[in-house]
């Protein structure tokens, strides 16, 4: 929810430009390894093409960058 248009958000996964070729098809979790991590969405200074939530980047996990953020969030089961 609200994912686009405000920063590119960081997540879990490790970044594998393949991996959806071989991933799980529900919930796939990211590689177990790599060395950049993968990040969501885009920023509010993006065009319009490049906000969608679908969007996947890879950095370096110890760069902070200009437009990059994080979210917390919770598993929608927890306390079910």
């Amino acid at each position: 929810l609200n994912m686009a248009g405000n920063v590119r958000e960081w997540v879990a996964d490790w970044f594998d430009s393949n991996y959806y070729a071989y991933s799980p098809y529900a919930n796939p979790k990211g590689p177990d390894t790599g060395e950049e991590r993968s990040l969501r969405s885009a920023s509010y200074n993006e065009d319009g093409r490049e906000i969608a939530i679908t969007n996947r980047y890879n950095h370096e996990p110890e760069s902070a960058g200009l437009s990059r953020g994080f979210r917390c969030a919770q598993d929608a089961n927890i306390g079910k």
